[in-house]
């Protein structure tokens, strides 16, 4: 990953989820929450708030992993990235395998249920990704 221009960050592994997938390996899905939630928190720090530093974040494609909810989440989160900083989402972000046919949710109870679907930020409802 080259430089950001504006802010001279050079980042980590863990500013890109191309790299999830990678540092996942054998112990998914258990550690794809993990390494995701790394990513997330390394969105947020200082040294990568610039929008071209976010979309070096986001421009590799992240390789498959063994479930579908994995590479439906990594593209959702990149879409959210996008969109946050004002950049095109990219076109790994938009392929097919990269959407769910059924929505995914997690808790039983109607009004959790029902919260979810309210408040789902927009490339995780689109792709029936409802964690």
């Amino acid at each position: 990953m080259a430089p950001c221009a504006r802010c001279g960050s050079l980042g980590r592994w863990r500013d890109n989820p191309a790299l999830v997938p990678e540092r996942a390996g054998q112990r998914e899905p258990q550690a794809f929450n993990l390494y995701t939630k790394e990513f997330v928190d390394a969105l947020s720090h200082p040294r990568n708030l610039c929008p071209e530093r976010q979309g070096a974040m986001i421009e590799v494609e992240p390789a498959a992993l063994s479930a579908p909810w994995m590479d439906v989440s990594l593209a959702a989160i990149a879409e959210f990235v996008a969109q946050r900083s004002g950049l095109t989402t990219p076109a790994w972000a938009q392929a097919p395998g990269r959407f769910l046919a059924q929505p995914r949710l997690w808790g039983a109870r109607p009004h959790t249920r029902a919260h979810m679907f309210g408040e789902t930020p927009g490339p995780f409802r689109r792709r029936n990704d409802r964690a």
